[in-house]
């Protein structure tokens, strides 16, 4: 199958998640992983699913495999990045937004601001981060996904 087609499995999944059914919504980013198994954007929404229903050794295993398949979309590292910030993972955010550098990704997250290297240090939660990386939403990028992928003649 076509990479083209992940955004609406992706998206199914993410609503699912977002409406309080993790389980149905696992269940369609589990399809998502099997058919594209490269992708590193099942294991993030996975993640976010697991984390949601308590599950957060497994939400952490998510997470890790969407960071071990980020190099295959690079677009992913800012969304990895968001939310290592918002998990407060200080060393995974350094991490992503070194490996960003070369892409020229979401420069304007500071990662010392969050992470304690800014005088006076920001908060590492709050309604600053929080509209610091409102670029990086799920919905947001699941939504940018589809609209690239109609752009390029797929899809209605």
């Amino acid at each position: 199958m076509s990479w083209q087609w992940q955004a609406p499995y992706l998206a199914q999944g993410n609503m699912l998640r977002e409406l309080g059914s993790p389980k149905e919504g696992l269940e369609k980013l589990n399809q998502a992983e099997e058919l594209f198994t490269g992708s590193p954007w099942p294991h993030w929404l996975k993640a976010l699913a697991l984390a949601k229903s308590g599950a957060n050794s497994e939400s952490q295993s998510e997470f890790t495999r969407a960071r071990a398949l980020a190099s295959n979309e690079p677009e992913i590292f800012p969304v990895l990045l968001a939310s290592s910030l918002r998990h407060g993972d200080c060393g995974t955010a350094r991490e992503m937004s070194a490996k960003m550098a070369a892409f020229g990704f979401a420069s304007e997250i500071e990662i010392g601001r969050w992470c304690g290297e800014s005088t006076p240090p920001q908060m590492t939660s709050g309604p600053a981060l929080e509209k610091a990386l409102a670029p990086y939403s799920e919905l947001k990028l699941v939504v940018e996904m589809a609209r690239e992928d109609r752009a390029h003649g797929f899809g209605p």
